[in-house]
């Protein structure tokens, strides 16, 4: 009778560790995070993992300041066919949420649709954090990269701003980030300045009449826009693709 009692208890205790490591991992029960969106201790920048790594090799977070604008570059382990481990890049955007008291990367596609989450906690030093796909229980290490990740445009948003946007110690001089062999370095001089998006926006209506127009025709209506000479325009408007390639008159430069 005290070896059945016994059994059960583990056959108990075996269905509570799986059912228990599988709380809050319904994608459905996800809440954003309000606490992380403004928490220093967020995760923010280029981590990559140390030791077994899992199915996640490196992963990289970019925020807007105050905006909910985030974007995410990661590079996934297995997730392709054949012999061998491939190792696929996802970019799109991510969400930090919560459920049942677990916080969360939640993964999307450019259109808003779930493709992944990550369970996130504090890591054993600085800078550290470990990760697990949610639905299981093994924890893999991460340690947060000095230089930053950049690489192919991610979400419509140019390296350089990937680079901005991820919260680097820059150099204590006047300058500007660059994208050189995908990884983030902070040069002091002079760059461009950079163009109030509302101001870019403002561009994109205006520029609206003369798309479709052809050739000379569509630098003339152009030129006819440009309050400070055509020279000044274009390298506005370069810096407005530079910053962002979703307006229309990116294309067209």
């Amino acid at each position: 009778m005290r070896l059945l009692s016994i059994m059960l208890s583990a056959g108990v205790l075996a269905a509570c560790v799986t059912a228990c490591a599988n709380q809050g991992d319904d994608p459905n029960d996800d809440v954003e995070d309000i606490e992380a969106s403004s928490d220093s201790k967020r995760p923010l920048g280029t981590y990559a993992a140390t030791g077994e790594r899992g199915d996640l090799a490196r992963i990289v977070l970019a925020v807007e300041p105050s905006t909910t604008n985030r974007i995410i570059h990661a590079e996934l382990v297995g997730r392709g066919s054949g012999p061998t481990p491939s190792v696929l890049p996802f970019n799109g955007r991510f969400k930090y949420t919560k459920s049942r008291g677990k916080r969360f990367i939640r993964m999307e596609t450019e259109d808003g649709e779930l493709f992944d989450r990550y369970e996130y906690k504090d890591g054993d030093f600085i800078d550290t954090i470990k990760i697990r796909r949610a639905g299981t229980r093994e924890w893999f290490d991460f340690q947060k990269a000095d230089r930053g990740w950049c690489g192919e445009t991610i979400a419509s948003v140019a390296p350089e701003t990937v680079c901005q946007r991820q919260g680097l110690v820059s150099a204590l001089c006047r300058g500007h980030w660059t994208c050189e062999q995908s990884q983030c370095d902070y040069e002091c001089g002079p760059g461009r300045p950079p163009v109030d998006p509302e101001v870019c926006e403002g561009y994109d209506g205006a520029i609206d009449s003369c798309i479709g127009l052809d050739g000379q025709t569509f630098a003339q209506c152009i030129e006819s826009l440009a309050e400070n000479g055509a020279a000044a325009l274009r390298q506005e408007l370069e810096t407005c693709c530079t910053q962002s390639s979703d307006y229309m008159f990116c294309d067209r430069l």
